[in-house]
């Protein structure tokens, strides 16, 4: 364009960034008097085609209906010599890319960053506005710690040409959802797939997939289970390693349902109080385990039990730190009571009278085991998994995650949100066989122990 002014009302001063479409300008508002920015769609031709120019106004109309403290304002916009453009709030302050500069993020900074973003994506969902391009690159931070995501739906405005040149990109592709790259309807869930692409930047310095082109990355989003990110980063809290792992689901309905949830489980790691690295916030409370009993002849040892955590191993306390109690302790002269305590094993002492050996009480028939310990069995099998199940740590910890969610259901009693993590992991373990990430021996052991689980939470009351 040969003149430095747009339609006679917009100075365009310098250049403040530029893509492979687009190039954004500070201007000057005259009629307003006020400093602008001004986006120039360069890969755009709508002087030839009426219907794409009445498209694009309609549009712009929409996303300038967006009004959000942490989207960035569409003003204005316009055509000249056939070159589109739109005028938006100028926000004096660096992208994410610039802050990812100086190294990635505290947990308590990116949750802040990440739960203004959600807020706006939340605003727009409702609205009927997918982003569809949530990046780094389109996340604004400002003097007063308010985050502006700009670029709302910008790439709608191009016409299918410039679409696809728009998303050729490696950066902007790094973060695209499978659904996206595979060109299908794209709902909200979408743009939280980019959520948790941006979250695994802010907080690891990498993005998921890292392909040596945009072609190879397009695959790895289609194709490739995400590593956790606690394999980049093992210091992050292991509640936030799931938030960001079922973001990055293939499947949307795997994913949250919904931008404000992913705010609400953001705002507890959003204060430094609370959310210091690497300490991790507390967790719901979870069943007690047992862990086992030691028996000798005639002898009583409680059962030992502990709080088991996803990323703690299970450790049987030292012998010094189990000591009788009253009640499961008896003189030598005394005839011993059966114990009743849940943690409590019945026992016969040595000086049992013959009349009670001449008729033993039948033992009782073993319990099928809970829901929860079938669970843990069945993670302790995945984290050490025969060899020739060819199963990769970074899938094991996906099924991991997945048997986490299921493992809270089933103590919440929730009986049909628990058959339903159920079936996905099922088709977790399907997919990691179609997929060649697991033999068929490992496949068949885990769906083995999954088809017995299965009966015990159907066996569940509902509540």
């Amino acid at each position: 364009m040969s003149s430095r002014v747009l339609n006679g009302r917009y100075r365009l001063d310098e250049t403040v960034g530029s893509g492979t479409t687009a190039t954004v300008w500070r201007a000057w508002d005259r009629r307003y008097d006020r400093a602008v920015a001004v986006k120039i769609l360069d890969g755009s031709e709508l002087g030839r085609d009426a219907e794409q120019r009445a498209r694009f106004h309609d549009e712009a109309r929409t996303l300038a209906g967006l009004s959000h403290p942490n989207i960035v304002g569409l003003w204005d916009s316009g055509s000249e010599n056939g070159v589109a453009y739109v005028v938006m709030e100028l926000v004096d302050g660096p992208s994410v890319v610039g802050r990812l500069a100086d190294g990635a993020m505290s947990v308590a900074e990116a949750a802040a960053v990440m739960g203004q973003v959600c807020d706006a994506l939340a605003a727009a969902h409702a609205a009927g506005v997918v982003h569809g391009g949530i990046k780094p690159g389109n996340i604004l931070l400002t003097g007063d710690q308010t985050v502006k995501l700009t670029d709302f739906g910008i790439s709608r405005l191009l016409d299918t040409a410039a679409l696809t040149a728009y998303y050729v990109a490696p950066g902007t592709i790094s973060y695209m959802s499978p659904e996206q790259v595979a060109g299908l309807p794209l709902d909200g869930r979408a743009d939280l797939y980019s959520v948790g692409c941006v979250l695994f930047r802010m907080l690891t310095g990498t993005t998921p997939f890292a392909g040596e082109d945009a072609f190879d990355i397009a695959c790895e989003q289609l194709c490739d289970e995400p590593p956790t990110i606690r394999a980049r980063r093992p210091d992050l809290p292991r509640d936030l390693d799931r938030l960001v792992d079922r973001l990055l689901a293939k499947d949307p309905a795997l994913r949250p349902a919904s931008a404000a949830e992913v705010q609400a489980e953001l705002i507890p790691w959003s204060d430094p109080a609370t959310a210091a690295d690497p300490v991790e916030p507390p967790r719901r409370r979870r069943p007690l385990v047992r862990l086992g009993v030691a028996t000798m002849a005639a002898i009583v040892v409680p059962a030992a039990l502990v709080l088991a955590w996803p990323d703690q191993e299970l450790v049987q306390p030292p012998a010094a730190a189990v000591s009788p109690s009253p009640s499961t302790t008896a003189p030598e002269s005394a005839s011993p009571t059966p114990s009743v305590g849940p943690t409590q094993i019945a026992w016969q002492s040595a000086t049992t009278t013959p009349s009670q050996q001449s008729s033993p009480k039948p033992s009782p028939s073993p319990s099928p085991k809970a829901a929860s310990d079938q669970i843990l069995d069945l993670r302790t099998l995945i984290s050490q998994p025969d060899p020739t199940w060819l199963l990769q740590p970074k899938n094991g910890d996906a099924l991991d995650h997945l048997l986490d969610d299921l493992s809270r259901l089933v103590a919440e009693g929730k009986r049909a949100e628990a058959q339903d993590k159920l079936a996905a992991i099922r088709k977790k373990n399907d997919d990691l066989l179609a997929g060649g990430k697991i033999s068929p021996t490992g496949h068949a052991a885990i769906e083995g122990r999954l088809d017995q689980l299965a009966v015990t939470i159907s066996s569940m009351p509902a509540p």
